[in-house]
């Protein structure tokens, strides 16, 4: 229900509907901890770090991401995903793609570089950014196998696992 209403997962939301709808409070005050206080470290993909760290090496990086506004960046920073790319770099959206207009305004280069596991939000973001976007496709998580996410333009890197990217060079992102 809070996903239809706000158009994307917010954790706080649903825990507040939760804790107002549930007859033990406590419990749903625990609840509520246990989601808040998860080590979401603990649940990234081998090597999503060290894919990070090697992008970052190459240029300005930064997190682009879907999600509540208030939740989305505490479960970044709480990733230690935060910390490579700095705080200011991490940017949450209801939806990334309404915004890649204005990105490039506020943050202009010859080169941008967009990373998902959703190879529509890559089609479509090559679609408004042209050729100064390179796609990669990371064929893992939630939505990376299902078909009705499948769009063309196909994406110019795909990659079976994020892990993948650390053996990348800076020239596999360029399109000059």
């Amino acid at each position: 229900e809070v996903r239809k209403e706000g158009g994307v997962v917010s954790y706080p939301k649903t825990i507040a509907r939760f804790e107002e709808e549930w007859p033990d409070k406590v419990a749903a005050y625990h609840a509520a901890n246990i989601v808040n206080g998860l080590p979401y470290e603990d649940y990234l993909f081998p090597g999503t770090i060290a894919a990070l760290r090697r992008v970052s090496g190459m240029g300005d990086v930064a997190i682009l991401s879907d999600g509540d506004p208030e939740y989305q960046p505490r479960k970044i920073a709480r990733a230690g995903l935060s910390r490579i790319v700095g705080f200011k770099d991490v940017l949450v959206f209801v939806d990334k793609q309404e915004q890649l207009l204005g990105l490039m305004q506020q943050l202009p280069a010859r080169n941008y570089v967009l990373v998902d596991d959703k190879e529509s939000i890559l089609a479509n973001a090559k679609i408004i950014m042209g050729e100064k976007l390179t796609t990669v496709w990371v064929q893992q998580g939630h939505y990376a196998h299902d078909p009705k996410f499948y769009r063309v333009p196909a994406p110019d890197i795909t990659l079976a696992s994020i892990g993948e990217m650390s053996r990348l060079k800076r020239n596999d992102f360029l399109r000059e």
